[in-house]
């Protein structure tokens, strides 16, 4: 009785190891394809994004309308062409934090931007209607990206 005991937690012990290597396989490949994954993403977007920079200034005379006051620049530094952007402007007081446009106000661009070329244009974005009144070349101005796609 004591062999089949002894065989029995043999069996076992094996069993559970094998389990264990198998777990440890497929945890170990399971990284590997994220891992993988993430680099291809880096490799095929990332890093160019990376090299894509939006500005605005008040001072260039192009804009010097109160239509259109902020000129908005997006310089492509990477090795791709962009084919769209999207991005959104924000608005604030001099020594304020509070945004004063509108949320959610997202401007699409899609001017191809060869690669090592910069794009500009005079843009405005709608104020909350607090604020509506206010000199939009008082304001401090900012951009962000939304988003970029990259031609293949």
């Amino acid at each position: 009785m004591a062999d089949v005991v002894d065989q029995f937690r043999r069996l076992v012990r094996l069993l559970l190891k094998w389990a264990l290597i198998a777990a440890a396989v497929v945890a170990g490949l399971t990284g590997e394809v994220a891992a993988s994954i993430h680099g291809y993403e880096w490799w095929t977007y990332d890093r160019h994004l990376a090299l894509v920079n939006i500005s605005t200034s008040l001072d260039d005379p192009r804009c010097n309308t109160p239509e259109f006051p902020v000129l908005v620049r997006i310089e492509n530094r990477s090795t791709k062409t962009i084919a769209q952007t999207r991005f959104e402007l924000a608005a604030k007081r001099p020594n304020r934090s509070s945004d004063v446009t509108k949320q959610y106000n997202t401007k699409d661009n899609d001017y191809i931007i060869p690669p090592g070329k910069t794009l500009t244009g005079c843009e405005i974005d709608e104020l909350v209607d607090d604020e509506r009144g206010e000199d939009p070349r008082k304001l401090e101005w900012s951009a962000y990206l939304v988003s970029v796609e990259f031609e293949d």
